[in-house]
């Protein structure tokens, strides 16, 4: 637990650092340099407005984002094996018993949500039940749990809404480059004399701001994309883990894992929704694409590489 409170800690301060950086450039590019604390006030609005976003994206009822996948709640009649897979698993951690719900998506996968344990909720998808057996769909549960008394529903959220935050950031940049660039074109019709002299002086002043706005137009969509994906796949590993100490069975959580991709890498898969995929279990898009994309861009570690890391541990705790 102490290891991930440092993980955490550490995940939030570069997200606090990464909004300081760009809250000071943008402030100091859109005031043009003349306001002396141009870059305070714009480091103190984008942490200001930083904040906002993750205290709302936190607090959104989860009700309301498993019903954009057809979720609906269930209890112990509605599927005893399900829910009482939760429970046993909720009361040897010693966590309080989350919602739990079935999703009518047409692949296998389940996730997590929820800002504390007492409010959290767990989801699987019906084609997850119809392929696992009941231990790797403990092992599965176990991985979610994990997610929920580790707080890494919140640090998921944050770091999804930091990703969007970002790239409207960029898209504000990507208008000033444009907007410094029309005044450029448009001043260039000014030859000679003072007319000349002024467009010398707008240029020395906006060449520097549209060439600032362009690269950050261009950097800051990669930058909320690597923070998002490095800290889901960072949490990933970790639930994998506390899940196989949990259920003492790393191997099903193995098992399940290679069932899971299998399923979401068929044809007929039609998921689309990229700003959602880090909360599943495994890449809802499945092996669709390439291996360099993979490594690169993917919200999850590779299968092979976790199912490696369970093997390891089941030498550990099984001999």
């Amino acid at each position: 637990m102490e290891s991930w409170k440092k993980s955490t800690a550490t995940i939030l301060v570069v997200m606090v650092m990464t909004y300081a950086i760009v809250g000071a450039v943008m402030g100091w590019v859109l005031t043009l340099w003349w306001g002396g604390y141009g870059w305070s006030y714009g480091m103190a609005l984008f942490l200001i407005v930083a904040l906002i976003l993750a205290v709302y994206s936190i607090n959104v009822p989860v009700d309301r984002i498993v019903a954009n996948y057809g979720g609906r709640r269930i209890f112990e009649s509605d599927d005893p094996r399900l829910y009482g897979t939760v429970r046993r698993l909720a009361e040897r951690a010693g966590t309080p018993m989350p919602a739990v719900y079935i999703i009518d998506e047409p692949f296998p996968n389940a996730f997590a949500l929820g800002r504390t344990p007492d409010k959290a909720m767990v989801a699987a998808t019906r084609p997850l039940l119809d392929i696992l057996d009941d231990d790797e769909l403990e092992g599965v549960m176990g991985h979610e749990l994990s997610h929920i008394i580790h707080r890494d529903t919140v640090v998921n959220t944050v770091a999804r809404t930091s990703a969007k935050f970002l790239t409207v950031s960029a898209a504000v940049m990507g208008a000033v480059a444009a907007f410094a660039m029309a005044i450029l074109g448009s001043g260039g019709k000014s030859t000679g004399g003072a007319g000349g002299i002024l467009f010398l002086l707008i240029c020395v002043i906006l060449i520097p701001i549209a060439l600032i706005c362009l690269l950050m137009c261009l950097a800051l969509p990669s930058a909320g994309a690597v923070m998002r994906f490095g800290v889901s796949r960072s949490r990933e590993y970790g639930a994998d883990e506390s899940s196989a100490r949990l259920t003492g069975k790393p191997m099903s959580l193995a098992s399940a894992l290679l069932k899971l991709e299998r399923g979401c890498s068929v044809e007929a898969n039609a998921f689309k929704d990229s700003s959602s995929a880090n909360l599943w279990i495994v890449n809802p898009f499945g092996k669709f694409r390439k291996r360099f994309l993979n490594s690169l861009m993917d919200t999850h570690p590779s299968t092979e590489d976790r199912i490696k890391r369970l093997r390891e541990l089941d030498k550990k705790i099984n001999g």
